[in-house]
């Protein structure tokens, strides 16, 4: 209870200091005169990074500038300091244990998704980094040749047929959409449902677990920056490479059906 007050706290702190700053210096950006509103739809036609469905892009880009503070003046230090005390070996081993973890989620929605093969693969991996690798410290299943896959409610609802819906940008999660954004609720309320570390008096979705993955998700994405990209349309390259992202993952479900189909 008293670390959820500290984080309840410094959120708050962290949006009041926030509220009244003003966007990040722009100064070295080439063309910095050049505004999103200023292209032509003519542009917009030539310049596919421009077209994706963003109908709330100025509260997006209100929790984009949002994110680029929170990113700077805490997540950033957080995990310099988890870097800097930690020992590397250490660290790997809490990366392993989440992605061991996600198998949980990926395990489900191959099942959602037919994908029966990749389901018992996955269990498998699933099985043998719990056990043999000590609850996932150890990625022994990478080691003995057994694929790695990845899969989440978003992908499942886009196998369905659900279009991705309007370009979101979340507070500290950062670009996503309204399907995705769908997907990381059910499957954050299913994992914590399953509780599988009760034994061990430890819950992944709990504030230490949250915290903790958090901290590690951003130690494997520390090479992004918002506003790194010294463009004056960083916004837009950002959502136009999320989307990509997500549509090449969408792809391969609608590969895989098709060939099944065949």
């Amino acid at each position: 209870m008293r670390i959820k007050n500290y984080l309840f706290l410094g959120l708050i702190v962290l949006l009041t200091s926030c509220s009244n700053i003003e966007k990040p210096d722009q100064s070295n950006y080439e063309n910095r005169d050049l505004t999103f509103s200023q292209v032509t739809s003519e542009d917009r036609k030539n310049s596919e990074f421009l077209n994706v469905y963003d109908p709330l892009e100025p509260f997006n880009k209100r929790m984009y500038n949002f994110n680029y503070y929170l990113d700077k003046y805490l997540l950033i230090p957080t995990v310099n300091a988890y870097e800097y005390v930690t020992p590397t070996p250490v660290q790997s081993g809490v990366s392993n244990f989440f992605d061991n973890f996600q198998n949980v989620s990926t395990f489900l929605n191959c099942v959602l998704q037919f994908k029966l093969g990749e389901a018992l693969v996955t269990a498998v991996r699933f099985g043998v980094n719990s056990t043999v690798g000590v609850l996932g410290l150890f990625d022994v299943a990478t080691k003995i040749g057994l694929p790695k896959t990845y899969e989440d409610f978003g992908l499942t609802l886009a196998y369905y047929g659900v279009n991705d819906g309007p370009y979101l940008v979340l507070p500290v999660l950062g670009p996503s959409n309204l399907r995705d954004t769908t997907g990381k609720v059910v499957g954050s309320f299913t994992t914590a449902k399953m509780d599988l570390y009760h034994p061990l008096d430890f819950k992944v979705n709990g504030p230490e677990g949250t915290v903790l993955n958090g901290i590690n998700t951003r130690k494997k994405t520390k090479s992004f920056r918002y506003y790194g990209s010294g463009s004056p349309f960083d916004y837009e390259y950002v959502r136009f490479f999320y989307t990509t992202y997500r549509d090449i993952l969408e792809k391969g479900n609608t590969d895989t059906t098709d060939t099944k189909e065949e």
